[in-house]
């Protein structure tokens, strides 16, 4: 998808700007744990996106690690993101960059520890928009595991 370069659009979008803006705040600061895609932190943030919110956040995006995501054979709603990258860590502060949550998925699993048992923890991730374009990751977009958050 490319940005448009028809002079009314422009023109248009400040019909369409934010109207309000806030912070999610968790109670102690963190996301820390998340035991389970079932955390308050996480439904929280789970509603937003299901009320139609748009959330972004700063990360640094040249300091994430990722592994591809694997099968978990309980269910067939990973199906699309097998083998796809998901964040899992952030190691370092290299390259500060604002991206944006725009789903999530409680059946994309992250085998973490790398022992092939689908764990609790490893569950979920949310899908994240990046504005450099369809050529970043999978056409602009990315996985981001619940347990990274922590």
């Amino acid at each position: 998808m490319e940005w448009s370069t028809d002079e009314d659009v422009w023109r248009n979008a400040i019909n369409y700007k934010i109207d309000k803006a806030g912070y999610v705040k968790v109670a102690d600061g963190t996301l820390t744990p998340v035991k389970s895609s079932n955390s308050p932190a996480l439904n929280d943030i789970k509603q937003l996106l299901n009320d139609g919110y748009v959330l972004t956040y700063n990360t640094f995006i040249f300091s994430w690690r990722y592994k591809a995501i694997k099968d978990d054979p309980n269910t067939d709603r990973d199906t699309g993101s097998i083998n796809k990258n998901a964040y899992f860590m952030l190691d370092g502060s290299s390259g500060p960059h604002a991206m944006t949550v725009v789903g999530y998925n409680d059946d994309i699993w992250v085998d973490i520890n790398d022992n092939n048992v689908v764990e609790p923890v490893e569950k979920g991730a949310f899908r994240i928009a990046n504005s450099w374009g369809d050529s970043w990751e999978d056409n602009g977009f990315s996985w981001i595991a619940y347990d990274a958050l922590k």
